[in-house]
């Protein structure tokens, strides 16, 4: 939405309730990232690597059937390269990876107290298929109102 600033009293007047309730539902995922919401956000930041928005999408589509098959390698595999995902071989060993990593020890991937969001950022980028900008864009996805890295 683009808001017309000499105008500001009928843009607002234009904006649903319905939409102020959905925004502050989303709102509150930002402010509460349990076990699930970190595990999701860095799944998603690699399923996305090397994708178009486009493509990115079409795999979100099956997200649900992909964090199925998280822990059979096969068929996470199969799953995304059904969706014609780019270098789906090394996507799905690369989320292979993390979940098992993630599911025995969740702690490793959440940031600790005393570190900055760029200390963060390289941590992950310890995930396999990970680089300095999917790392960075999954710790702007986990804290998008404090992050600049």
């Amino acid at each position: 939405m683009i808001i017309d600033l000499l105008n500001v009293d009928k843009e607002l007047a234009k904006v649903k309730n319905s939409d102020i309730v959905r925004y502050a539902k989303r709102s509150l995922l930002f402010n509460n990232l349990s076990d699930f919401a970190i595990k999701t956000r860095i799944s998603y930041a690699i399923i996305t690597v090397n994708l178009g928005y486009q493509a990115s999408n079409q795999l979100m589509a099956i997200y649900d059937t992909i964090l199925d098959n998280v822990h059979d390698l096969p068929a996470l595999a199969a799953s995304m390269g059904n969706e014609r995902a780019g270098l789906h071989n090394v996507k799905a060993e690369a989320l292979h990876r993390f979940c098992l990593d993630f599911d025995k020890d969740p702690s490793k991937y959440y940031k600790r107290k005393n570190q900055t969001y760029r200390q963060y950022r390289d941590q992950l980028m310890d995930i396999y298929g990970l680089g300095i900008v999917k790392s960075s864009f999954a710790v702007e996805i986990m804290y998008p109102l404090q992050t600049e890295v």
